[in-house]
């Protein structure tokens, strides 16, 4: 089992870089941070796509690994509740959305983008 790393990327720890298979989406293609928009998020339902496809960027975590990046930086990132945010069915907790994002490697203090589409839904 690959353990997590701390990695400074903007002063965000993140998951380790390299440790999960190449970052791919459904159809093949290659998946960057820089490729997730939020704020083309309308609904809850393309803010959950959104936050998919910065889980592929990230390299796939599951979501027991989420879950123990979350117990060790002691942000909430409970199984249940990453998969419900992923899911799209509800808007996720403000806290949950941002934690999430962290995980993924970025900052989401220093790119407000994230909490800004989380607001216009909300």
């Amino acid at each position: 089992m690959a353990s997590f790393d701390r990695q400074r990327r903007g002063g965000t720890p993140t998951l380790a870089p390299g440790r999960y298979s190449v970052a791919t989406d459904a159809a093949g293609g290659h998946v960057t941070r820089d490729d997730v928009d939020p704020m083309e998020a309308q609904t809850v339902a393309e803010l959950a796509a959104c936050l998919r496809r910065l889980r592929i960027s990230a390299g796939s975590p599951s979501y027991r690994r989420l879950e123990q990046w979350g117990l060790r930086h002691r942000k909430r990132l409970a199984r249940s509740s990453v998969s419900d945010a992923l899911a799209g069915r509800r808007l996720p907790p403000k806290d949950l959305l941002m934690a999430f994002v962290q995980a993924c490697g970025i900052n989401p203090v220093a790119d407000t983008r994230w909490i800004a589409a989380w607001t216009m839904l909300a």
